[in-house]
């Protein structure tokens, strides 16, 4: 404190503020979109923020370097190599968050479960992942085995296979179980397969229109393991025009290609889809999960169809019966009398549909 020597004045100043302690400082928490399984800063790996599986992860970044290589480098949409101002395929959040990490040290980022690529428009129709034990029904590769009769010899019949989406392109929308190609398609006289519903069914065209195989106003038509030498009634005398489906591989018959898809390898897998007429026919030889048989069309209607069945794994049979009468007052067997009824049998049904297409579908 200064003394003073003369008459003055004398200033003394005394601090006593009080500081409160600082507070931990917060961070920001940015959630962007990005593509899915992008490209990391070197690109020669994944960026691992960007797999559809690491979508919802909060990840703590540090720096600019640290952000690219967990989410890839900014993407923005270009035409003509200029970028589409406000595009919703721009990776803007990306960049906000690129941005920020320039001016301070750490930030939460999540990226949301989009994947932005699937926005862009693209020459290839898309497709979702393929799942484990998916069939395909290659119809490239299949032989629909169908013949007609020229008046005096049985000859292979080309055949148009149509794999639209019923209700679209050349397909009619399903009615009854059954969708017909649409009448603009194709010529009088003029064979086609539908392969886009359970029912894989056949086609003639008569005059205008398209008759289902079998049908009233088409020609006659049957399932045969060999050249038939009569009518699907089995008397009357063919006629030029009558067709059939070989069922007999052999001779260009019915030959379906089918593949199931195995997840592990990624690959489809050739199996056999052998015909037969009924479930139990095709359970004898085709008992375990996943099989799969070619069931055609054996009722009185006499439709031209056939579909995939396969076999759901099961492999109990159980009968029941009530008490059995006493065997007393029987003088005469009578051949049909019956010990069990049809409420008394518990069968289960192990085969059901399955449908086809040339895609295999996701």
């Amino acid at each position: 404190m200064a003394t003073l020597v003369s008459p003055g004045v004398a200033v003394t100043v005394s601090d006593e503020s009080q500081y409160a302690a600082a507070t931990q400082g917060t961070l920001p928490l940015l959630v962007i979109a990005t593509a899915s399984n992008k490209s990391d800063a070197s690109g020669s790996a994944t960026a691992s923020g960007t797999i559809p599986a690491n979508a919802g992860v909060a990840y703590l970044v540090s720096s600019q370097r640290e952000l690219v290589e967990t989410f890839g480098e900014p993407k923005f949409y270009e035409v003509g190599g200029s970028v589409v101002q406000g595009s919703e395929t721009s990776e803007y959040g990306l960049l906000a968050a690129y941005q920020y990490l320039g001016v301070s040290n750490n930030a939460y980022v999540i990226r949301a479960d989009v994947d932005l690529s699937e926005l862009e428009a693209s020459t290839t129709e898309p497709a979702g992942v393929i799942t484990n034990g998916t069939y395909w029904h290659d119809t490239s590769k299949s032989k629909f085995g169908l013949f007609t009769w020229s008046g005096t010899a049985w000859v292979s019949n080309a055949i148009s296979v149509l794999e639209d989406t019923p209700g679209t392109g050349n397909v009619e929308a399903i009615s009854g179980g059954y969708a017909a190609p649409s009448n603009h398609y194709g010529s009088a006289g003029d064979f086609a397969v539908v392969t886009s519903t359970a029912k894989v069914s056949y086609y003639e065209k008569v005059a205008s229109a398209w008759i289902l195989c079998g049908d009233t106003g088409s020609a006659d038509f049957q399932f045969s393991q060999f050249d038939p030498t009569k009518q699907s009634d089995g008397t009357t005398a063919l006629a030029a025009g009558d067709a059939y489906v070989r069922l007999a591989i052999a001779g260009s018959g019915l030959d379906v290609s089918l593949s199931s898809y195995n997840s592990t390898s990624g690959l489809f897998t050739n199996i056999e889809a052998p015909v037969y007429t009924t479930d139990d026919l095709a359970q004898a030889a085709n008992n375990d999960l996943g099989d799969v048989y070619t069931r055609y069309n054996t009722a009185a209607n006499g439709f031209g169809y056939f579909n995939l069945r396969r076999h759901t794994g099961a492999t109990t049979t159980v009968i029941t019966s009530g008490a059995v009468p006493s065997t007393s007052s029987i003088t005469k067997p009578n051949p049909r009398t019956k010990l069990f009824t049809e409420s008394s049998i518990n069968t289960p049904k192990p085969i059901i549909p399955i449908s086809s297409n040339k895609n295999p579908i996701h």
